[in-house]
């Protein structure tokens, strides 16, 4: 493993003053601990950073809601492969945008909207931001053994977006919860975060595969940036299932687990 100093790489905490999320929450805590993608860390979080394989001993049974999916997907999944596309295809049926549940329920205003929570919280009210997708999703595939983790761009024109890397064939592969989304290279292989940040075509191609969900989601034709935009700057966080049961653990007993109202 190559020696790295990641310090350079992580970043400012007075960039993160005025989070959304409050401190010691697992969504504030996971940008606080991300890694910027770049020639210097490249091979270290491509090769290195994520163990490739599940080391958590996971008891079937701890988490019924997220064994459901696991167990749903696996009904047409043939490969782990078909596994993760189809617990993307959960997600997205059954856990709403919060930019787009309003507009769905006329009653519920902006300030009624919920967020952060254990992920039973987030499929149990059936929306969430990115962030809180991309941990049902990541959680639902390390609990079917397939490893993952968050994949976090900043763009200079929006607030920025989470999205996930899963590791198949020998390699991470990119895919987002949000839009439902994963993008093949002319190969037949889905790309990595990485291969869509480095190419023009590869993110020509992701920009059509997502185009339609991402303007829905947005409710607007003339969104200013593309969706590839997301991936111009990325950073990488682990979020093991170790990490998910110690939340989960610590809030779902918790009348609210854990979640917070906008004031």
């Amino acid at each position: 493993m190559p020696r790295i100093d990641l310090k350079p790489y992580r970043r400012d905490p007075e960039s993160l003053k005025g989070h959304t999320y409050p401190p010691g929450h697992i969504d504030r805590e996971h940008p606080a601990h991300d890694i910027l993608y770049c020639k210097a860390t490249a091979e270290y979080l491509y090769k290195h950073y994520t163990p490739t394989r599940i080391d958590y001993r996971y008891k079937e049974g701890r988490r019924p809601k997220i064994d459901a999916i696991v167990d749903a997907a696996s009904v047409n999944a043939r490969n782990k492969e078909e596994m993760v596309i189809e617990i993307i295809r959960w997600i997205t049926h059954h856990i709403t945008t919060s930019q787009v549940w309003p507009s769905l329920h006329p009653n519920m205003s902006v300030k009624d909207i919920l967020f952060g929570g254990t992920e039973e919280a987030i499929i149990d009210r059936g929306y969430g931001y990115c962030n809180e997708m991309a941990r049902v999703f990541v959680t639902a595939c390390h609990v079917a053994g397939i490893p993952g983790r968050l994949v976090f761009g900043d763009t200079p024109k929006s607030s920025g977006h989470v999205m996930s890397e899963v590791y198949l064939d020998r390699g991470w592969r990119f895919f987002d919860a949000w839009v439902g989304g994963f993008t093949r290279a002319p190969d037949g292989h889905v790309y990595s975060a990485a291969e869509i940040h480095h190419s023009k075509r590869a993110q020509a191609r992701v920009d059509r595969a997502n185009e339609q969900h991402y303007r829905i989601i947005h409710r607007r034709k003339d969104h200013p940036e593309p969706y590839s935009a997301y991936l111009s700057k990325i950073r990488i966080c682990n979020y093991p299932l170790s990490d998910s049961m110690k939340h989960f653990r610590k809030f779902d007993k918790a009348r609210n687990r854990a979640q917070i109202k906008r004031k």
